[in-house]
C-alpha cells in the first residue's frame, strides 16, 4: 500500500491540480468574451451613426444595445447595401413566422429570398454557401433552379481562387 501511495500520489496530485487550473482559466475566459453592453444613449449613438454613414462596426454593435435594431437592418441592408443586413433580414422574415409557429407565404418567402440574393451577389461567402442549396434542393416555396445554383457555385468558386492568389 505504501508503494502505491508513492507511486501514484504524484500523479493523482498533479491531475488534481491540472483540473482546478483548467476550470480557473475556463472561468476566467467567460469572462474575457463577454459580449460588450451599451446603454440606450450609447445604443441611440450607434444607431445614429449606421443611419447616417452605414458604419459596418456600429452596426454590428448595435446586437448589444437595447434598442430594436430592425429598422437599422432595413436600413443598412436597403441604403448601403450590407451583406450581413441582408442577411439579418432574411434570418428576421423567417423567425417571425417560426415565432409564430406560421408556415411562411410564398410573397414572404420571396422577400427573404431577395435579400439572400442581394448578400449572394454583393459576394458574402457565407450567403452564397446557404443559397446554393436552396436552389439545388428548393424549399417550401422556393422552386430548384439548376440554373442559379450553377451561377452561385461558379461564383463561390471564383472568390475562392481570388482569396487564394491574393493570400501571401
Amino acid at each position: 500500500m505504501d508503494r502505491f501511495k508513492v507511486k501514484y500520489f504524484p500523479l493523482i496530485g498533479i491531475v488534481i491540480i491540472s483540473a482546478i487550473t483548467y476550470l480557473l482559466i475556463e472561468r476566467k475566459s467567460d469572462k474575457l468574451y463577454v459580449s460588450p453592453k451599451y446603454t440606450e444613449i450609447e445604443g441611440l449613438d450607434l444607431a445614429k451613426n449606421v443611419m447616417i454613414t452605414g458604419n459596418e462596426n456600429s452596426y454590428s454593435q448595435l446586437a448589444f444595445a437595447p434598442i430594436d435594431i430592425i429598422p437599422y437592418t432595413f436600413v443598412m441592408a436597403n441604403k448601403y447595401n450590407s451583406a450581413n443586413a441582408c442577411w439579418d433580414m432574411y434570418e428576421y422574415i423567417h423567425a417571425i413566422f417560426e415565432k409564430n409557429n406560421i408556415e411562411i407565404d410564398s410573397m414572404s418567402e420571396a422577400i427573404a429570398l431577395g435579400y439572400l440574393k442581394k448578400a449572394a451577389d454583393l459576394r458574402d461567402t457565407f450567403c452564397i454557401e446557404n443559397i446554393i442549396p436552396l436552389y439545388e434542393i428548393g424549399g417550401a416555396n422556393i422552386a430548384p433552379d439548376s440554373v442559379l445554383a450553377k451561377y452561385y457555385r461558379d461564383l463561390l468558386n471564383d472568390i475562392r481562387r481570388e482569396e487564394k492568389t491574393h493570400d501571401f
